[in-house]
């Protein structure tokens, strides 16, 4: 799902919290907990907290193809995924 940030937010990644302004645009990938989703942002996987939206029908599922490629896909809505797993192992 794209978004545009409508007022300044706060998101997280490995070096700590950045500021998003108005008009930015981010992907929401996938949700991590309640409240707590990985998002998409120039290139780098950022997590925000208590996203004004939370939407847990729609997952992102990170997949990687025996040539070692990687790419994301939505997770259908049947819940069905040859060879995936609850924990991502």
């Amino acid at each position: 799902m794209k978004v545009i940030v409508s007022e300044t937010i706060t998101v997280y990644d490995s070096s700590g919290p950045k500021l998003l302004e108005p008009g930015r645009k981010y992907y929401v990938l996938y949700n991590i907990s309640e409240g707590h989703v990985n998002i998409w942002v120039n290139g780098r996987i950022m997590e925000y907290v208590n996203p004004p939206y939370y939407s847990p029908e729609e997952w992102w599922v990170k997949i990687i193809y025996k040539n070692g490629v990687e790419g994301w896909i939505l997770y259908p809505e049947n819940g069905s995924i040859m060879g995936s797993d609850c924990l991502g192992n």
